[in-house]
C-alpha cells in the first residue's frame, strides 16, 4: 500500500517528458534513440506484465506443491491456512514485478 501514490507520481514526471516528444516529433525532429521516454514506458510494462505471468504461475506450482504435501501428511489446518493465504500469495507475485518498476521510475524521474 505504501507504493499507492507512486503511480500517479511517475506519470506526473513523465508528462512533461512525453510532451517534449510529442512537439520534436510534430517538428519533424525524430529521437535518435528511437523513442525515448515513449518506448521505454511502453516496454517496461510489457515486461513487467510477462514478468507477472511468470511469477504467478511458479507461485501457483508453489502453492499445488504445498498443498498435495500437506494433504498427504494429514495437517488440515495447515492446509486450510494455505489455501486461505493462496489467491493473496499468487496475487502478490503477479504485482510484484509492476510494483518494482514504478519504483524504479520514480528513483529514476524524480529530480530530487
Amino acid at each position: 500500500m505504501k507504493d499507492f501514490w507512486l503511480a500517479p507520481f511517475v506519470v506526473a514526471l513523465r508528462l512533461p517528458i512525453l510532451a517534449q516528444e510529442a512537439q520534436n516529433i510534430a517538428s519533424g525532429k525524430m529521437p535518435a534513440n528511437g523513442g525515448g521516454e515513449s518506448k521505454r514506458m511502453v516496454t517496461e510494462k510489457i515486461d513487467a506484465v510477462n514478468d507477472g505471468i511468470l511469477d504467478a504461475c511458479i507461485e501457483a506450482t508453489r502453492l499445488q506443491m504445498e498443498l498435495g504435501m500437506l494433504m498427504m501428511t494429514g495437517n488440515a489446518a495447515g492446509f486450510v491456512r494455505a489455501a486461505k493465504a493462496a489467491p493473496q500469495r499468487i496475487a502478490h507475485a503477479a504485482t510484484a514485478p509492476g510494483n518494482k518498476t514504478v519504483r524504479n521510475n520514480a528513483r529514476r524521474l524524480a529530480p530530487f
